[in-house]
């Protein structure tokens, strides 16, 4: 059997056209099931704090540079280079060299835990995907100042 350079052009357009839709279908439900949803963060949950009530805060428009630094002004003073002792608790938002690892590894895994700049963006990450559950222990302190938002 002869196929002319014409038909083989279809058959070609045929299958562009098949491999496009079934792409941009797929595609579209990718998205349709991963729409971006407005963080709300758990701030006290049972398995933490026991006697707590589930609470859940929107916190999304209070900036988030103002949380991160009423964190970091509790957990060390704004010291990049804090160490706690008896931890691998490490620089302004006391995250743990595991936690940082994590962060990292989501973020490319070029960050440095010893970089003030790669300290701001593992825990802008971490307030994005873990809330602010890594920083409850401290939650006296920080909710004082993000809590003269009216919005928290």
């Amino acid at each position: 059997m002869r196929y002319s350079k014409k038909r083989a052009m279809h058959q070609v357009k045929f299958l562009f056209a098949v491999w496009a839709v079934l792409t941009i279908g797929v595609l579209g439900l990718y998205i349709e099931t991963h729409k971006y949803q407005p963080p709300t963060i758990l701030v006290a949950h049972a398995e933490t704090l026991p006697k707590a009530i589930n609470v859940v805060v929107d916190y999304t428009k209070i900036p988030k540079g103002q949380i991160l630094d009423a964190i970091a002004k509790c957990e060390s003073g704004n010291d990049y280079g804090a160490q706690a002792r008896g931890s691998s608790a490490f620089g302004a938002y006391q995250i743990t060299k595991d936690t940082f690892a994590d962060a990292n590894r989501n973020l490319g895994g070029q960050l440095s835990i010893l970089n003030p700049t790669d300290q701001d963006l593992a825990a802008a990450w971490l307030l994005d995907h873990r809330g602010l559950a890594p920083w409850l222990e401290t939650k006296g302190c920080w909710s004082k100042t993000i809590g003269k938002n009216p919005n928290f």
